[in-house]
């Protein structure tokens, strides 16, 4: 990690030549007080998988879905009728590769259906007849 900060700010280099030095630093440390003060901070406040219901007027009706799909990252969705009883079903993707190796990987998706009952709750389809290859 102490690399690739310095490849974006290389006057930490400077600062920080052994790897103990910079891991033993706070970020007050590291940085002055005028670039923490000039810094961008950027919060989440919401970490689960959703989905999000348009009630009008600028509501929304946010529904987390089931814990199982919350295990990994969801890249993809897309909606269809799959067991033809009128409510939109979806269909999810996910699994990220493009991260640097002492990152690892978000691998623990293998795609999931969610079945709607026709009130915007959703449920994981059982796995039936799963193949392995």
């Amino acid at each position: 990690m102490k690399r690739d900060v310095q490849d974006g700010l290389p006057g930490l280099k400077k600062q920080n030549l052994r790897h103990a030095d910079y891991a033993g630093r706070s970020v007050q440390e590291l940085f002055t007080s005028e670039q923490l003060a000039n810094a961008v901070v950027k919060e989440i406040n919401y970490s689960s998988s959703c989905i999000a219901f348009n009630r009008g007027n600028g509501k929304f009706e946010i529904r987390t879905f089931p814990p199982l799909i919350q295990f990994s990252s969801v890249r993809a969705l897309a909606f269809a009728d799959l067991n033809n009883d009128g409510a939109p079903d979806i269909i999810l993707g996910g699994n990220e590769f493009n991260f640097q190796p002492q990152l690892g990987r978000l691998d623990a998706n293998p795609g999931y259906v969610l079945l709607n009952d026709g009130k915007g709750n959703f449920t994981v389809q059982e796995e039936k007849n799963q193949v392995s290859i």
